[in-house]
């Protein structure tokens, strides 16, 4: 476990690990919701031992030689595949509390919404700065308390985008 590097078997790894997290059913006996918990890789050890040499994923069930076994990312893995969520999908990890309105992401004004927006903001994935560029707030008529406005970052309304590593749309599939 000395090579901490993110290799291109490793990067292909905890790729996979973001895809079968992403399309897991929800209430999936796998393991759970998390990026730590559920059950993200399906296969013998050989595959996967560049990841758990590095420490990024390790076995999620009891290891039987020579046959398939799940395998979950451990948390210096989540950290780097969180790296890769979009803003949506790290809000509803995070489980704040949210809402929309066709492609506009609202969610709830407190000190973790913030703290979401500017750890998005250090990634370079846009600027997200609440009053500033496209980040309003808002008061819910209802509730009486403050929302925050993310335009466009609604990632359900965008079914056909294929989004990049950085969670930069990088265009549309051809119908």
């Amino acid at each position: 476990m000395n090579d901490k590097r993110l290799t291109p078997r490793r990067e292909a790894l905890l790729r996979e690990a973001l895809r079968r997290w992403r399309m897991r059913p929800k209430g999936d006996h796998t393991g759970g919701e998390t990026l730590t918990t559920a059950w993200t890789g399906l296969g013998s050890a050989t595959p996967y031992k560049p990841a758990t040499d590095a420490g990024l994923m390790e076995c999620a069930t009891q290891l039987n030689p020579g046959h398939s076994t799940w395998w979950r990312l451990t948390d210096a893995g989540a950290v780097i595949v969180r790296g890769w969520l979009s803003l949506y999908e790290c809000a509803v990890l995070d489980g704040l509390e949210l809402d929309h309105h066709e492609s506009d992401l609202y969610l709830k004004d407190c000190p973790e919404a913030r703290v979401l927006l500017e750890e998005h903001d250090k990634r370079g994935v846009s600027v997200r700065k609440v009053d500033g560029w496209n980040v309003s707030v808002f008061y819910s008529q209802t509730e009486r308390e403050p929302w925050l406005d993310i335009p466009f970052a609604y990632g359900p309304a965008w079914p056909d985008t294929n989004y990049g590593p950085n969670g930069r749309a990088t265009g549309r599939r051809s119908l």
